[in-house]
């Protein structure tokens, strides 16, 4: 989860998008490391992670910038330093382990981004990528812990966090 000036700085760029272009906002403000998935079996990865947290340390990261992903996703980049990207590739491994557990398209080669906006906005795409390309995004972070979020009526709510050392 994105926090401090960082999670500010990135309310305000979606709230800024949603109301401007009339676009819902898309969940709480976090770095995206594994796609959404369905599963009655959550307690799989809950442990996976509660053994993950407790052994690894936290991993700077940079925000900077936005991308897109076609005409459908505005985000901002993520820039993983090499602790980071060593700490994501062992959560992965951790996560294969789990017999149910997919990686698909999108993680591999993974682009690590914090979502703007995902819902309708193709046939806004120019006009919000030009909103958002006038501004300027950079933030230093850490990569302080991994959540599990949910979908429940629609919106997007922390399930469960795990602070990392």
């Amino acid at each position: 989860m994105l926090t401090g000036e960082a999670k500010r700085g990135h309310d305000a760029v979606t709230e800024a998008v949603s109301e401007t272009f009339g676009l819902s906002r898309p969940t709480p403000a976090h770095i995206t490391l594994k796609r959404p998935f369905d599963t009655d079996r959550i307690e799989d990865i809950e442990d996976v992670l509660e053994k993950f947290s407790k052994f690894k340390k936290r991993a700077p990261i940079k925000l900077k910038g936005f991308g897109n992903f076609g005409r459908n996703v505005l985000f901002v980049n993520v820039f993983p330093s090499p602790a980071a990207d060593l700490l994501i590739r062992e959560l992965d491994i951790m996560l294969k382990c789990v017999s149910w557990v997919r990686f698909g398209v999108f993680e591999n080669p993974r682009r690590l981004h914090a979502t703007i906006v995902h819902k309708k906005v193709s046939s806004k795409f120019n006009k919000v990528w030009r909103f958002v390309s006038k501004g300027s995004f950079e933030f230093d972070v850490l990569l302080s812990s991994i959540t599990v979020l949910k979908k429940e009526g629609g919106i997007w709510t922390i399930h469960k966090q795990y602070s990392l050392k």
